[in-house]
């Protein structure tokens, strides 16, 4: 080669040819297998994934260059473990509290508990505290005058303007108490009849993105009360 002054030079490139067949345990398809809870990211093996919402098992490929710089085909089984959400209804008889957990309830309330699976991942059981004979339930039924209600699946509070709240259709025609929780079962917010949708703030933070709980009570009708969940995403 000739420099930027015309004189010759004589320039050496060692190159390294890799032979395939030498590495053939780190060219060959890999299968990896594992797993997570739902509504929990992944980022393990070279696979990072955004959070897993449905349960099952879901099949990842991509291609990883092994350190002999040989591609190889990696696939991800991953299993989604459920978070179940359940409601268990209790009724106070002959005045005998109920029990939970250890802790006695002589009075109607609603109790929220955080337990594990057999696969560790969080599921919440909501206890619905009422006296024997009482109708309370998270039925779904027409009983009123009102539309039913329905309450968001999931809003964005980023500020663009667009589903910034969390909101409930139809819940200005009823008289009513909105509880918020947290998925360990601390309670974020209550609302009696002066509910204008959830900013996702709490104590003057905003939450996270995760799964919250609401319990509706919906007064003077039955006593009805919605059970449910919703997804905030930032």
């Amino acid at each position: 080669m000739k420099t930027l002054s015309g004189c010759d030079s004589t320039i050496t490139l060692n190159l390294r040819v890799i032979d395939p067949s030498l590495h053939a345990g780190s060219c060959e398809e890999i299968t990896i297998t594992d797993a997570v809870c739902q509504n929990e990211m992944y980022n393990d093996f070279g696979f990072t994934l955004p959070k897993q919402t449905a349960a099952g098992t879901f099949k990842y490929k991509r291609i990883l260059q092994s350190q002999s710089a040989c591609d190889s085909l990696v696939q991800l089984n991953l299993t989604v473990h459920k978070v179940y959400d359940k409601l268990v209804k209790l009724e106070i008889k002959d005045g005998n509290p109920v029990v939970i957990d250890g802790n006695l309830y002589s009075e109607p309330e609603t109790v929220i508990k955080s337990d594990k699976s057999i696969f560790g991942c969080d599921s919440l059981t909501t206890y619905m505290i009422v006296r024997e004979g009482d109708e309370s339930s998270n039925g779904k039924g027409e009983w009123s005058d009102c539309d039913p209600i329905v309450p968001d699946k999931w809003f964005s509070p980023n500020g663009d303007t667009v589903n910034d709240l969390w909101q409930i259709e139809n819940i200005e025609c009823y008289n009513y108490q909105i509880e918020i929780y947290d998925r360990y079962g601390k309670r974020l917010r209550l609302w009696t009849n002066n509910f204008e949708g959830w900013d996702g703030i709490y104590n003057g933070n905003p939450v996270i993105s995760d799964d919250y709980w609401y319990i509706i009570d919906l007064k003077g009708i039955n006593q009805k009360a919605f059970v449910g969940h919703f997804n905030l995403r930032r």
